[in-house]
């Protein structure tokens, strides 16, 4: 488990409050964190396993319709990178949420449409586990 900020868990270290980058500027509104990082530490609670048990990495997401190009992006990845230490460095992944629609065909093979801001992302998560169940 990371011990990167006391007896703070890095899914703790990567939220909004207290995410560096975030406070700093590089990431607009909009900025989630998601995946294995939210829900693992619940499924680890519910068996008795250490928060942070099986997470590769912490993904943060967020919105910048603006420059939907490469650099831009990468400019706000070597940003985020930078306001972290090691080890929670290397294992935390960001990526603009209104850009996806761009390289997730080639990735994954299906078509994605573009989003409208980060929440929409949670909408089209690939977990079924954890899709929200709307009453028909």
């Amino acid at each position: 488990m990371y011990d990167l900020r006391g007896s703070r868990a890095p899914t703790q270290a990567c939220s909004a409050d207290a995410c560096p980058a975030y406070r700093s500027g590089p990431l607009s509104p909009g900025l989630a964190v998601f995946s294995s990082a939210v829900y693992q530490p619940v499924l680890n609670h519910l068996i008795g396993r250490a928060p942070d048990y099986g997470i590769k990495d912490y993904d943060l997401a967020y919105f910048d319709g603006a420059d939907l190009s490469y650099e831009a992006e990468d400019a706000v990845i070597r940003r985020v990178r930078a306001a972290f230490d090691e080890p929670l460095k290397s294992a935390v992944e960001v990526r603009n949420q209104a850009r996806v629609h761009l390289w997730f065909e080639t990735k994954f093979g299906e078509a994605y449409t573009a989003l409208a801001c980060t929440a929409e992302a949670l909408e089209r998560f690939t977990s079924e586990t954890f899709r929200s169940r709307r009453p028909t």
